[in-house]
């Protein structure tokens, strides 16, 4: 019996939405019938005698209200609370059309403020509510090595320590070494650089990302001494560089002059946890036994997963109870080292979501002025409608009846807007991708779609039952008398002043906000713009250069050859038109790239471990203080002669010399750096030079050591436009 009954009442339900599809059919249907029957009941008492008019005028009164009775019909084919809100509807456009002025600016203003709130709801879409491009990419967390388990630096990991990790760690289904390296791809015609990720075997299982074409790497690839180099390629950095060409798989490529096997392409879009790998090798054929090794080396990044029901404060314990006993263990490389376990999406998003909530915050402001400004356009325009409320109250229009109308009109003013929005909002994230300074991850791709359009769908209706109250509330009116002989006078009335003097306090009040802390972002640009970075960034440019891995291990017992071709390189370059300086450098100033040590000054006692200061510090030739216009305040600059590794010498900032030894001279002390056996005598201090990383003010220069041959930067001050 139930189940008849729910049957019934789903057809019912059916024949009810199709008959608001059928309408116009259904109306010229009932016409017909109700003329039948009225012409039948004519025939009738014509035939009984009754004129013309007469028998029309009887059937019509036995037939009974023409009208009433369609709208009872009309109820029973559709739902009539739908009806009802399609006169309100109708009737909404109807009033809109005949306030052209007022709806145009009322339309703009809402489009605009919702636009904002829909363009930066898709990006808060595409960076918090959605996962990474992995499967269960919740349980993939970032694993760091940090200095004396403080949490207040982040280093990467030493090979013998990750290999411990993943051997004694129980937390987790597995574990992958990476690192990022450029290497020169030797083409047919010319030579370019790729961005290369080195990693280990269970990287590509780990993120259950599997290879479109051929496979990923092996377990036995992992192992050291490798003799077939093997490489797999991006899907991008196939078709741009390779044509798409499917028979790539098995044929050598040439990285850093050595040959590697293609035996893998990976799917469209993937690009690695680093979002822009070119191409993937093993992670030992791009480092020697020796260097993996050294547990003292540390730089190597990891990546796991976590076991399913593992939580990461469980990872953390566990680690730091691993990390204690390599502490034991290894006293020499491992005391006071942690680990810290960062959730994966943290890391690929930590930057960027601070300054969404931010400005989702801001546009949030912006709709609310944006209502403010549109009800006290409605609260206006509902004075001259006081004489059209107050009549339809007089003649039986209830409360309910009213409030739903006036909300009615503002929903249709904020839908239209809603759709206005949307088209704003999907122009103006294109021109946000292009112009914004924050690099977004390739597989956030911000759009318009159907959640977004449901967010805005839920914003406009939102909006317009807020605006629809405020004339609601206003043109509820205590005594109709009242309410016409004030609108007869046309005055404004006490409490229309006073809701629309609270409306203004409010746009005001918001708009105050918004300015305050547009104000402080603009001064902290202009602060950060003043900033003395300690150089003349003016005409210098900057360009990498590479020497192949394997030249550099085949001269690292005979430096003569890196020495010459360095030279030759920094000559070739002060020969080039408009080149006033150059001079090579391990990193460029200010990219936060610098190497980083422990250090103690010589005759300061053992330094507390909590607070053991670290070195910064660049790799440089003699002429790079005068390529950057950084003059010493002290002593000089390096010698030709000093670019030897043997040579023990360094230049200090002002932040070493005023931590070691304020009011001396600091020329000829002598600093220790790590666990060397013998101290550098300090030759020269330069004048303070500010750094992006602002938390480690310490920083000292090294001279340019050939063992860094692989990666170089030349530095060129040019003179000219050009």
């Amino acid at each position: 019996m139930r189940l008849e009954r729910a049957i019934e009442r789903l057809i019912a339900a059916c024949q009810r939405l199709l008959a608001i599809v059928r309408r116009r059919r259904l109306d010229r249907d009932l016409d017909e019938e109700i003329a039948f029957h009225l012409s039948m009941r004519e025939a009738e008492h014509r035939a009984s005698g009754a004129s013309a008019d007469d028998a029309r005028y009887a059937a019509r009164r036995r037939f009974g209200n023409v009208t009433h009775l369609k709208e009872r019909t009309r109820d029973m084919w559709t739902f009539p609370s739908f009806e009802s809100v399609r006169q309100d509807v109708r009737y909404a456009l109807r009033t809109l059309r005949r306030s052209p002025a007022f709806t145009g600016v009322a339309i703009v203003v809402l489009a605009l403020g919702i636009a904002g709130n829909t363009a930066m709801f898709s990006l808060v879409d595409a960076v918090r509510l959605r996962a990474l491009p992995y499967a269960e990419s919740d349980r993939l967390v970032i694993l760091w090595g940090n200095v004396m388990r403080a949490k207040v630096e982040r280093r990467g990991a030493s090979y013998p320590d990750f290999l411990d990790w993943r051997a004694q760690a129980t937390s987790f289904e597995g574990m992958a070494a990476g690192d990022e390296t450029r290497m020169t791809l030797l083409g047919a015609n010319e030579a370019s650089r790729i961005l290369v990720e080195t990693v280990s075997a269970a990287y590509f299982p780990l993120l259950r990302v599997n290879a479109a074409v051929g496979r990923t790497f092996t377990a036995d690839e992992d192992v050291v001494p490798q003799k077939i180099a093997v490489v797999v390629l991006s899907d991008a950095f196939w078709r741009r560089q390779l044509g798409g060409d499917p028979q790539i798989v098995g044929r050598p490529l040439v990285l850093d002059a050595r040959p590697y096997t293609v035996v893998g392409i990976m799917p469209p879009g993937f690009r690695g946890i680093g979002d822009r790998a070119d191409a993937w090798i093993p992670f030992v054929m791009s480092n020697t036994a020796e260097g993996l090794a050294q547990r003292g080396s540390r730089g190597f990044q990891v990546v796991a997963r976590l076991k399913p029901g593992v939580s990461r404060a469980q990872a953390q314990a566990e680690l730091d109870a691993i990390s204690r006993r390599l502490e034991r263990a290894y006293p020499d490389t491992n005391e006071k080292r942690g680990v810290e376990v960062s959730a994966l999406d943290q890391e690929v998003f930590g930057d960027i979501r601070p300054a969404l909530r931010a400005l989702m915050i801001a546009v949030a402001f912006v709709l609310l002025i944006a209502c403010a400004n549109v009800a006290n356009l409605l609260l206006a325009r509902s004075e001259a409608r006081q004489r059209e409320i107050a009549v339809r109250t007089a003649i039986g229009a209830g409360w309910p009846r009213l409030l739903r109308q006036l909300v009615t009109e503002s929903c249709v003013l904020t839908g239209i807007a809603a759709i206005l929005g949307l088209g704003l909002a999907a122009a103006g994230l294109r021109v946000l991708l292009r112009a914004s300074p924050v690099t977004f991850p390739s597989f956030v791709q911000p759009h318009v779609d159907l959640r977004v359009a449901a967010f805005t769908a839920v914003v406009s209706v939102a909006c317009g039952i807020l605006l629809g109250l405020a004339p609601a509330m206003h043109g509820r009116v205590a005594r109709l008398a009242d309410a016409l002989k004030e609108s007869a006078r046309g005055s404004d009335g006490a409490r229309a002043r006073k809701v629309r003097s609270a409306l203004v306090v409010a746009e005001v009040s918001l708009a105050v906000l918004l300015l305050i802390g547009a104000g402080l972002m603009i001064r902290t640009v202009q602060h950060l713009v003043a900033i003395d970075p300690g150089f003349n960034p003016d005409r210098v440019l900057t360009a990498r250069v590479s020497i192949p891995r394997q030249a550099a291990i085949a001269a690292s017992d005979t430096p003569a050859p890196f020495v010459v071709a360095a030279r030759t390189l920094l000559d070739r370059v002060r020969a080039l038109p408009g080149v006033a300086a150059a001079s090579l450098a391990s990193d460029p100033p200010l990219s936060g790239l610098e190497s980083a040590i422990f250090y103690s000054a010589e005759g300061q006692g053992a330094t507390n471990a909590q607070t053991m200061p670290r070195a910064y510090f660049h790799r440089v030739t003699p002429d790079f203080f005068s390529t950057l216009g950084i003059s010493l305040r002290n002593g000089r600059t390096f010698l030709e002669s000093e670019l030897r590794p043997d040579s023990r010498v360094v230049i200090v900032s002002e932040h070493v010399v005023t931590r070691f030894w304020p009011e001396q001279d600091p020329v000829g002390k002598r600093i220790k750096f790590g666990q060397l056996a013998s101290h550098r005598s300090s030759i020269g201090r330069r004048c303070r030079w500010s750094c992006a990383r602002t938390w480690t003010p310490r920083r000292s220069r090294r001279r340019f050591a050939r063992r860094f041959a692989t990666w170089i930067r030349p530095f060129r001050c040019s003179r000219s436009p050009r």
